[in-house]
């Protein structure tokens, strides 16, 4: 596991924000999201070895869990991800039943 880079502030990590968090099969990109001020105060870029992205997983987001966030947004980076426009999931959307 190696972090490539973490840039921003020292700001502790809040209600205030909302986090950011992008999984991928090796790499783990987490940014804390300031709305009332619309920045990102930090950003922190790690990768590992794909092979082992369960193993490290819970050693990034650990510190994460001692925080109580806004909000939290969860996008998966990995290639067997499907992306949905946001009306598939609106009932009574027909395609619906496709998924």
């Amino acid at each position: 596991m190696k972090t490539l880079f973490e840039i921003g502030q020292e700001k502790e990590a809040g209600n205030e924000h909302t986090l950011l968090l992008e999984v991928g099969k090796d790499h783990c990109s987490t940014a804390l999201f300031h709305k009332a001020s619309n920045t990102i105060d930090r950003i922190r870029l790690t990768t590992f070895d794909e092979l082992e992205t369960g193993n490290y997983l819970p050693t990034i987001l650990q510190p994460l869990q001692e925080h109580s966030f806004r909000s939290v947004v969860i996008s998966s980076s990995f290639p067997q991800a499907k992306l949905f426009p946001s009306k598939l999931f609106e009932k009574g959307y027909t395609a619906l039943e496709l998924v």
